[in-house]
C-alpha cells in the first residue's frame, strides 16, 4: 500500500466522498458528531459497495506476493551470504558484522567515513574487503 498511497487513498475516496456529500451531522457541545439524516445513510454503512476498495487490495496483495516477497527472499539470502563472508574477513561479534551491513546497505556498498570510529579496530584493507564482499552478493558479482 506505501508503493502506491495514491491508488489507496482513491480506493479510500470512492467509497467516502459520495458518503460526505450525503449524510448531514451536527457537532455536539462534547465534540462528538450526530448524524442528522441517518435514514438517508443507512445503507452505505449496513450494505456498503467496497468493490473498488476489494480490488486495490487484491492488487496490493498480489504485487507482494509476485515483487515484494521474492525481493525480500533475495535480500535476506544475500544478507546471510555477507554476514558469513564478514566474518571470514574479520571475526566480530554478531552486533557488530549487523552494524556493518546495515551501514554498507546504507551507503550502497561503501562504509562512511563517518562511522569509522565505531570500527577503530578494522584496517582499510578489511574495510575495503568488506565493501567489496558487499559488492559482489548484493550486484550479482560472485566469484
Amino acid at each position: 500500500m506505501l508503493n502506491n498511497m495514491q491508488e489507496y487513498d482513491s480506493a479510500l475516496e470512492q467509497y467516502s466522498k459520495p458518503l460526505i456529500q450525503q449524510i448531514g451531522y451536527t457537532k455536539k457541545a462534547d465534540g462528538t458528531l450526530e448524524v442528522t439524516n441517518p435514514r438517508e445513510v443507512e445503507a452505505y454503512f449496513r450494505y456498503p459497495d467496497l468493490t473498488a476498495q476489494c480490488v486495490f487490495l487484491a492488487q496490493t496483495i498480489q504485487e507482494t506476493i509476485n515483487q515484494d516477497m521474492p525481493e525480500e527472499l533475495e535480500f535476506i539470502q544475500h544478507y546471510d551470504e555477507l554476514k558469513m563472508e564478514l566474518q571470514n574477513i574479520v571475526d566480530m561479534p554478531d552486533k557488530d558484522i549487523n552494524l556493518m551491513i546495515m551501514f554498507l546497505h546504507q551507503n550502497k556498498g561503501v562504509f562512511p567515513n563517518r562511522r569509522r570510529k565505531d570500527f577503530a579496530k578494522l584496517t582499510e584493507e578489511e574495510i575495503a574487503s568488506m565493501e567489496t564482499a558487499y559488492t559482489d552478493i548484493f550486484n550479482g558479482n560472485i566469484k
